[in-house]
């Protein structure tokens, strides 16, 4: 199981680095945020990167293709929630209450108080949030592959205990 999940988040991992890098650079060229906010920008969205690689990593390989549609389903709702698109105030009654507990909240959250100064606690909780995703997302994972790999000895093995 361990294998399988560090070649499947390993690679993704990377690029999802990359271009957390790229965005840091593109945020802080295009919107003036400070220059001196760099590293902790970075950092910030490294982890949040690095999070959501593994939430996509774990749905896909607990339900496989399934996965990839229930992965854009789970960002669409929570770009939606976040106020990204249309402000929570104006968005319909699950919204606003999905807003306090996706982990994308706390992401946006955790950049506005990066960006505007505000309580370095609010970062940290974003940073926190995300890498507790992360685990778990990864914890999900390595079980996930741990099972279709017995799955499949077993298919070899005995066909038909698998599909009764």
């Amino acid at each position: 199981g361990g294998t399988i999940v560090r070649r499947s988040i390993g690679r993704a991992s990377l690029i999802a680095l990359a271009q957390a890098a790229l965005v840091t650079l593109l945020v802080h060229a295009v919107s003036g945020a400070d220059w001196m906010l760099l590293p902790a920008t970075l950092a910030l969205t490294s982890v949040i990167a690095l999070a959501f690689t593994a939430v996509h990593a774990a749905l896909t390989l607990t339900l496989g293709r399934a996965g990839l549609v229930v992965s854009l389903l789970l960002l669409a709702v929570q770009l939606v929630a976040t106020g990204g698109i249309v402000p929570i105030a104006a968005l319909a009654d699950p919204f606003p209450a999905l807003s306090t507990v996706l982990p994308l909240s706390y992401a946006v959250d955790g950049m506005q108080a990066l960006f505007a100064g505000g309580d370095p606690a609010r970062v940290w909780a974003a940073a926190a949030v995300m890498v507790l995703l992360g685990l778990i997302s990864l914890a999900v994972a390595r079980l996930a592959a741990g099972r279709s790999r017995r799955r499949d000895a077993l298919d070899a093995f005995a066909p038909a205990l698998v599909t009764a």
